[in-house]
């Protein structure tokens, strides 16, 4: 690369921690911070970990969570300032509960 594109140049770890994911019916579910979750929706399991124009990074510091499985397909991601409900079946997020 030559001088000028040199300090354009961006390098970035955009995939997130393996263990704040969870993958379930062709949906993955990131517990990005302990307010923001990442939703995407796959007809097949492949995932895309590149950048996108609103964020480059993914690799926070790993908030705290738990995931409590209300029955089959639902589940109910809590962290210190949300829960979040979601439908593995409908593939949609059923909720937010946002914490004082």
């Amino acid at each position: 690369m030559d001088q000028f594109w040199d300090r354009f140049f961006y390098t970035s770890s955009a995939a997130a921690d393996e263990k704040n994911i969870i993958k379930k019916n062709g949906v993955r579910l990131t517990v990005i911070t302990d307010r923001l979750l990442r939703v995407e929706v796959q007809n097949g399991s492949v995932f895309l970990d590149d950048p996108t124009q609103c964020v480059k990074c993914r690799d926070f510091a790993s908030p705290q969570f738990s995931i409590h499985k209300k029955d089959e397909y639902v589940v109910e991601i809590k962290t210190a300032r949300c829960t979040f409900a979601f439908d593995f079946r409908a593939r949609k997020l059923n909720s937010v509960l946002l914490e004082d």
